[in-house]
């Protein structure tokens, strides 16, 4: 898909004619409206959908905020680098998704920047939703970071996640 972006994904996904078919056959078996359940989900995309920024002005910002409030001394930030090099490489054809282990709120700050300015790569983060508040769900979106509901059993929000997340690994 080569750029990721919050606009190309919704198009992908929402003029996509399987997801389309799905959508009808879900609506036609639960007898409700097409176009409701295309509204609604279209809010659940803007729930999910990280909203990545290539901006150098926002990545500036993160690197101040990386480097002088969360890490202060990068001597205590531990990476390889020449795994860093292999991700690079990696990256130029394929989408990289990393899921990390939550032993901090911080991953999802460090890892893109690490991964962004040491090999630009650009990760996209699963995440609950209980970190998307403002302001920190406003900046997880810009780096990578797409939510999902933990306890959701609505089957029109795990159409348009199943659709998103096999946008992401193609």
């Amino acid at each position: 898909m080569g750029v990721f972006n919050f606009e190309i994904a919704k198009d992908k996904i929402f003029f996509d004619p399987k997801f389309i078919d799905e959508l009808k056959n879900f609506c036609t078996g639960e007898r409700i409206d097409f176009n409701e359940s295309r509204s609604k989900c279209l809010e659940y995309f803007n729930e999910i959908a990280s909203k990545y920024t290539y901006n150098n002005a926002f990545w500036s910002f993160m690197e101040y905020v990386v480097r002088t409030r969360i890490i202060v001394d990068l001597k205590h930030l531990k990476y390889n680098a020449e795994n860093l090099k292999e991700l690079h490489e990696l990256g130029k054809k394929n989408i990289i998704i990393f899921l990390p282990n939550h032993k901090s709120v911080f991953d999802f700050m460090i890892l893109p920047y690490i991964l962004t300015t040491q090999s630009h790569v650009y990760p996209s983060i699963l995440a609950a939703d209980t970190f998307d508040i403002f302001p920190i769900g406003f900046i997880f979106r810009k780096v990578g970071v797409y939510f999902v509901r933990r306890n959701e059993s609505n089957p029109l929000y795990f159409l348009v996640f199943k659709y998103y997340v096999a946008l992401l690994l193609k």
